[in-house]
């Protein structure tokens, strides 16, 4: 279980913790594909180690939610509302720190009201949430949201993060979800065994008009398809010789459905660890369109300009930075051999080569 003991406060003997560290990466990934606890546990070994970095602590607190239900949500408003009021002090990054702390309490509070929202996704912490759901806590957290929202006035975005989240505390309130049930299952699909019984009574009706047997067993074995299940656009996709000599007693089936295209596999790149900014620009994508949907125009106006803005100053190694880690490290283990070779960058043979690796990078590679 997540130690809330590591956030000790007022926060004291912080370590900075370089926003290119590619821990940070790897805990940014972890958050975008779902694995909350798995972000918190790794922020929560950094935490140990006294990196008090903000984004770091967004996502220990969402995991303490998602983790120890209505406790850890009424823990965590109290944390940020004690680092609030204690102005941030002893949180980093310190360059950019108010940019940073406000983009990270905000995914924060974004984070915790979805959850709020959608329990129903989540069957086993719906149960542990609603275990907690009592009168008392569920007043005693609506007022630490509003208490929280009115300490935040003035912060534009962050204030309405906030009232986002005790609008989602009321909304449970009025309407908590139903009683936990087993999901059921779905219904399994067709067989081959069951289409093979629904044509039985037609293979008795042929027996009785002496068909012979074993003619019929081979109709009925399935068309092995392995050879064509993939790649329609190949010059091999049809058998030739089957269309050069075709089985004339055979005959269209009466009931034939279209072969079963198999999924092609797809191509893509293998997937980038991004870091907390990259998941911040999806937060804001997301909230944009709900704010459309909602009608709340100048609301989404608000983020729409923030969103051009990172977008119009879009830097990928901000973004991804464990992508051009490597990049960088083996350019700072031999910067005095590349630079003494970025100041013929006027020759002819810089031309050529930069041509050559335009043209064809394999053999720019080899060429020596």
């Amino acid at each position: 279980m997540l130690d809330r003991a590591l956030i000790t406060l007022p926060l004291t003997g912080a370590r900075p913790i370089d926003s290119y560290d590619p821990r940070f990466a790897e805990l940014a990934d972890a958050v975008l594909r779902g694995r909350y606890i798995a972000a918190a546990e790794g922020a929560a070994r950094l935490l140990g180690e006294r990196f008090y970095d903000v984004r770091l602590l967004s996502y220990f607190l969402y995991g303490v939610v998602v983790e120890q239900g209505v406790g850890g949500l009424t823990w965590t408003l109290s944390v940020v509302r004690a680092l609030a009021d204690a102005g941030w002090q002893g949180l980093g990054p310190v360059q950019s720190q108010q940019k940073h702390i406000k983009a990270s309490v905000r995914w924060l509070f974004d984070a915790m009201s979805r959850r709020l929202l959608h329990l129903d996704d989540d069957p086993q912490g719906r149960a542990r949430f609603m275990e907690e759901w009592d009168d008392t806590r569920r007043a005693a957290l609506i007022d630490a949201g509003e208490a929280l929202a009115v300490q935040l006035e003035g912060l534009g975005d962050l204030n309405l993060a906030a009232r986002k989240l005790v609008s989602a505390l009321r909304t449970l309130a009025v309407a908590p979800p139903p009683p936990l049930v087993e999901p059921t299952p779905p219904p399994a699909p067709p067989t081959v065994e069951d289409e093979g019984e629904d044509q039985e009574p037609a293979a008795e009706e042929d027996a009785e008009e002496g068909y012979d047997d074993d003619d019929d067993d081979d109709d009925d074995e399935p068309a092995d398809d392995s050879d064509h299940s993939f790649d329609e656009d190949s010059d091999h996709a049809f058998d030739e010789d089957a269309e050069e000599d075709p089985d004339p007693s055979s005959e269209a089936p009466k009931r034939q459905a279209p072969p079963a295209r198999a999924a092609r596999p797809r191509l893509t790149a293998p997937p980038l660890a991004a870091a907390p900014a990259w998941g911040e620009l999806l937060e804001r994508l997301t909230l944009f369109e709900q704010l459309v949907e909602d009608g709340a125009t100048t609301q989404a106006a608000v983020v729409a300009d923030d969103i051009e803005d990172r977008l119009n100053h879009f830097d990928p190694r901000r973004y991804f930075p464990a992508l051009f880690a490597g990049y960088y490290a083996a350019l700072a283990e031999n910067m005095s051999e590349i630079e003494e070779a970025w100041e013929d960058r006027e020759s002819a043979r810089w031309r050529v080569l930069r041509q050559l690796y335009q043209l064809d990078p394999e053999r720019f590679r080899r060429a020596r």
